[in-house]
């Protein structure tokens, strides 16, 4: 089948052109595009050869297999043109020239080459020249005609053929692809976008990061437009995803460079690791990328945390978070107008491997008192609107297989962070409004993970001793925040340090296949720092050693944050704060080969205590209320024989993983302990 319906690209978007026009203008358009500018090649030594008067087009594109004709002079028989990935080097595909003339070569578009940004090459022999960068668009061989009712249509394909079972939404309808990769949609245009639910073993294309799922929608309801998406065949059965919470970057407090250099060094590098070693990576974030108060004052919006985070080297799915609303905008539709333009959908499926994942949106945004130029008072409901419920049921259903691991990524926690145990076991209730709702609708699948973030905490429910309702295993891991303390205590004391005493990191997923394995990985430390210990006889937070610098009224205030720690202790008694502790997970303590008898309690962590309320006292300010220390269940104390032994503790997690630590007691305390 001719393809005859090739469209001219726009970054992120398509133009749709009427069926009985298209066949001839975007033909036409692929020599058209040989007219523009010339680009100078790069300069280079006098004993090579030369190339002159080129004639690049910005976008080439092009159906697998075809011709294309280059203007240029210099040329001979034998001459190769080299297309190298401009996001990945080692991505490199030759064409060789099957004609030249004196003003021009014709040279085939190789057959396994994919579409994406290129440095394109003049090769003789060893030697090649420069003819500039050009984005290269593979489309594939279908005509896609109108349908009665249909408003957005388009074909999916690999390798110029379509795809088959692809679902394809627009946040409320949800279809899939044909035989030949065609859909169609009915669609209102609610949301402004087309998205598609990449299916296992394949990827889309991905821009500076951003894998290219989706499609803006350009004109009204009425109007016909098509949307295609290219996929590429690959293999990730097994892969590593990193899940990041609440990055909150807002040019201020050193958070971006904070983040460049402790996150993204240290990620970039673990992503470079695994693909040397043939092991693919995705990062999923979990909202809150921005702050929404500090956009407009700290010139700091979305288009810059895609530029922030556009060299991580591995596909990022982002999640829309609360602050990454507009602080103008009063409506909830409005106000995530600009995270749907320049990220993304707010919610949308996707397959990695044997996984299937479901991204939500559940914020709610009133933003009481905005308006524009005025920032309201940023408030929300933490609910699931019918919109998402209903479209996620949909999608649900297309997964036929109920032993499908399925992963529920939203900003909000679903369960309030416990800080009370009774009879050992820590209790919550929900923050999100409809979250029983959502948990019957995974109740068909064996295995469910709601994966979380917003309260820069780790905590870890089971979900069968909260609704009754659940039957199968499913579990919520809300997870801590890659600011930590919204990057004050790394900014003041080095110490990057969350509310409840986790170090600021990021969650860790291996995969393979069905199975997932899980880990808290503490940015800055190696994989098996997983607790911190602290002996209590050397703690007793003073005002005169912590706030030495304060007011008096700064040190009466530090006062009411020193929770139990304010007095001296001589009992012997040693406290571990375990960041990601599990059910079924265990902690053991011994003492010269004897067992301690280890007790799990609530409390709050010293540590962060010293890393930032004393810290914002010492310097003359009073800590910001939502920012304190809080009080976590996943603290554990014991109590030693003498203040001079050496304890060894030993966690074992429901995994398999051991991490054992060994304590030199008296151990010091200080905003620089580890």
């Amino acid at each position: 089948m001719n393809f005859k319906m090739l469209k001219k690209m726009q970054s992120r978007q398509d133009r749709t052109f009427n069926a009985t026009l298209g066949s001839f203008m975007l033909a036409a358009m692929l020599f058209i595009c040989t007219g523009c500018p010339s680009v100078a090649p790069t300069p280079t030594p006098a004993d090579t050869f030369k190339i002159t008067g080129v004639s690049l087009p910005g976008t080439l594109q092009v159906t697998f297999g075809s011709s294309y004709t280059l203007t240029a002079k210099g040329f001979k028989t034998g001459d190769f043109v080299l297309f190298i990935s401009s996001a990945d080097t080692t991505l490199q595909y030759k064409a060789n020239l099957t004609s030249a003339a004196e003003t021009s070569v014709v040279f085939d578009i190789p057959t396994d080459m994919k579409s994406g940004s290129y440095k394109l090459y003049a090769c003789r022999g060893t030697k090649r020249i420069s003819l500039g960068t050009i984005a290269v668009t593979i489309a594939a061989d279908v005509s896609v005609p109108d349908k009665d009712g249909m408003t957005v249509k388009g074909v999916v394909y690999c390798g110029g053929k379509g795809v088959a079972n692809v679902p394809v939404s627009d946040g409320v309808e949800v279809t899939t692809t044909d035989a030949k990769g065609i859909y169609y949609l009915p669609s209102a245009k609610k949301y402004g976008y087309v998205f598609i639910t990449i299916p296992k073993n394949y990827e889309p294309t991905v821009t500076a990061s951003i894998p290219q799922f989706f499609k803006e929608l350009q004109y009204a309801a009425n109007v016909v437009e098509q949307c295609d998406f290219e996929l590429f065949q690959t293999d990730n059965s097994k892969y590593m995803l990193i899940a990041m919470a609440d990055i909150h970057l807002a040019n201020r407090n050193n958070d971006i460079s904070q983040f460049q250099t402790d996150f993204l060094n240290e990620v970039s590098a673990e992503i470079s690791s695994r693909k040397a070693s043939g092991l693919k990576t995705y990062i999923l974030t979990l909202g809150d990328e921005t702050w929404d108060a500090y956009w407009y004052s700290n010139n700091y919006r979305l288009p810059d945390w895609l530029n922030t985070i556009g060299s991580v080297g591995a596909p990022v799915f982002n999640i829309m978070g609360n602050h990454d609303n507009d602080p103008y905008c009063t409506d909830d539709l409005e106000a995530s107008a600009q995270f749907r333009k320049y990220v993304g959908p707010s919610y949308y499926s996707f397959n990695l491997g044997d996984c299937h994942y479901v991204v939500l949106d559940d914020i709610v945004y009133i933003n009481t008192g905005g308006s524009q130029g005025t920032i309201g008072d940023r408030n929300y409901a933490a609910t699931v609107t019918e919109d998402q419920l209903q479209w996620m049921q949909k999608d649900l259903d297309l997964v036929a297989d109920k032993s499908t691991p399925i992963f529920v990524a939203m900003h909000i926690q679903m369960h309030n962070t416990p800080s009370a145990l009774s009879n050992g076991e820590q209790l919550t209730s929900y923050r999100v409004s409809n979250a029983s709702r959502l948990l019957a609708m995974t109740n068909s699948f064996s295995n469910v993970q709601y994966l979380t973030g917003h309260t820069h905490t780790n905590s870890y429910f089971d979900c069968k001793a909260t609704d009754a309702a659940v039957t199968n295993s499913t579990i919520e891991r809300n997870i801590a925040g890659v600011c930590a303390t919204w990057w004050w205590t790394g900014k003041i004391t080095g110490n990057h340090i969350c509310l409840d005493g986790s170090q600021g990191g990021y969650g860790v997923f291996d995969i393979d296949g069905k199975s997932a394995h899980y880990r808290y990985k503490s940015m800055l430390y190696d994989d098996d720092y997983q607790f911190r210990t602290y002996d209590r006889n050397t703690i007793q937070l003073t005002a005169d050693k912590y706030v030495p610098s304060g007011s008096s009224d700064n040190k009466t205030e530090f006062a009411s944050y020193v929770s139990d720690y304010g007095s001296a202790s001589s009992a012997n008694q040693v406290i571990i704060n375990v960041f990601n502790f599990e059910k079924g997970a265990s902690l053991k303590v011994t003492e010269d080969g004897r067992e301690l008898s280890v007790t799990r309690f609530s409390g709050k962590d010293p540590l962060h205590i010293i890393s930032y309320e004393a810290a914002r006292l010492n310097s003359g300010t009073s800590p910001t209320s939502g920012f304190v220390t809080e009080t976590n269940v996943h603290m554990f104390k014991c109590t030693a024989s003498s203040p001079s032994t050496t304890l060894v503790i030993t966690l074992t997690e429901p995994n398999g993983d051991v991490f054992t630590q060994t304590m030199t007691r008296p151990k010091e305390f200080s905003a620089a302990m580890k």
